[in-house]
């Protein structure tokens, strides 16, 4: 792209000099403009031969780990940085996991609901194109199918074909058990008539208009009509701290299609700390969930616990005089989970 854009520039300053040459006889500072032309034109030449190396000079400034992978696909720009054993995925400038951590992530993220749910055969996953999630979900000899939905191929590409990522996600996309489907995720509960057991739902923030229709009334009526009777669904919800009415706006538009919610918080230290909001179509006593499967981090009790908020994360907005504020669902009419959202994060 880079390259592309100097060349384009050169074919312009071919332009003007043809211009200059032709109307040469008419114009008085000849001298000044052919000078001119001639710097710009070493300046050109050298952003064409030496231009990527500069760009991605500038890129590097932008993590803190070395760059080991960088592309742009159609839909994101891809980053994957390395450093001392850590590994890291961004997706436009936003981490999407950390090596060192994302079990503690993870982890939450899928276990919970599977061990809720009534029945475990079939699992879909939302978003988790980097193949991790549906590692974790690999330990379970009970699921017999998985299907997982993401938008980009690029990152499920790098998912089945990078060293580095296949280190963490162990090659789980190629897995006879897992499908991968690059769809959009709304579109794809929209056309299928399938019902799932647990649905896990690992999509970015929504942090645009495209992603905040994944945070909807709209969407999650969709994830509840496609969910079996006694199934589970968790969704990575952003961080009750940093963004304490986003979540609970999260929780609430949930709540709405008359799912029965429960609320979850974990630390994560790439990320801080981070809330998931887990629904079913039937009351949820965490009690119930016993994890059947090895967990680095996961036990029972850290589960329980992960459900009391601080007073600074408990989802009671205030205004100026002291006044709750009441939360109201995020609808594709009433996108107002956006704004709050860019409020939330500015100052991060």
């Amino acid at each position: 792209m880079v390259k592309s854009a100097f060349f384009v520039a050169c074919i312009n300053l071919a332009v003007a000099v043809t211009v200059l040459y032709l109307f040469r006889s008419e114009i008085k500072t000849l001298s000044i403009h052919l000078t001119g032309a001639i710097v710009i034109g070493v300046l050109l030449i050298a952003g064409l031969f030496f231009g990527e190396e500069m760009a991605f000079s500038f890129e590097q400034k932008l993590y803190k780990d070395p760059i080991i992978h960088m592309e742009e696909s159609a839909y994101q720009r891809i980053v994957l940085t390395k450093e001392q054993g850590d590994t890291r995925l961004f997706l436009n400038g936003s981490l999407q996991f950390s090596s060192t951590d994302e079990h503690r992530y993870h982890e939450t993220l899928v276990h919970p609901p599977v061990a809720f749910a009534e029945n475990k055969d079939k699992v879909l996953v939302l978003g988790g194109g980097d193949g991790i999630a549906a590692n974790e979900l690999l330990k379970y000899k009970e699921i017999k199918e998985i299907t997982l939905v993401d938008l980009d191929p690029a990152v499920t590409d790098l998912a089945r074909s990078n060293y580095h990522l296949l280190q963490i996600n162990k090659g789980a996309l190629d897995d006879p058990r897992v499908d991968v489907l690059n769809q959009d995720a709304f579109e794809f509960l929209e056309k299928s008539d399938e019902f799932y057991d647990v649905i896990i739902i690992d999509l970015p923030d929504p942090n645009n208009e495209s992603l905040n229709k994944l945070y909807t009334k709209e969407f999650y009526s969709l994830v509840r009509n496609h969910l079996s009777p006694g199934g589970a669904t968790m969704v990575q919800a952003t961080s009750p701290l940093f963004a304490t009415d986003v979540y609970w706006t999260i929780d609430k538009t949930i709540a709405s299609t008359g799912l029965h919610t429960e609320n979850f918080h974990v630390d994560v230290p790439s990320f801080g700390n981070w809330g998931f909001v887990m629904a079913s179509r039937k009351p949820i006593d965490i009690e119930e969930v016993r994890f059947s499967v090895d967990t680095k981090f996961l036990t029972e009790e850290v589960f329980q616990s992960m459900t009391v908020f601080g007073k600074d994360e408990d989802g009671e907005i205030l205004n100026k005089d002291g006044q709750a504020i009441p939360l109201k669902p995020n609808t594709l009419i009433d996108p107002h989970l956006i704004q709050k959202y860019e409020r939330a994060w500015q100052n991060y």
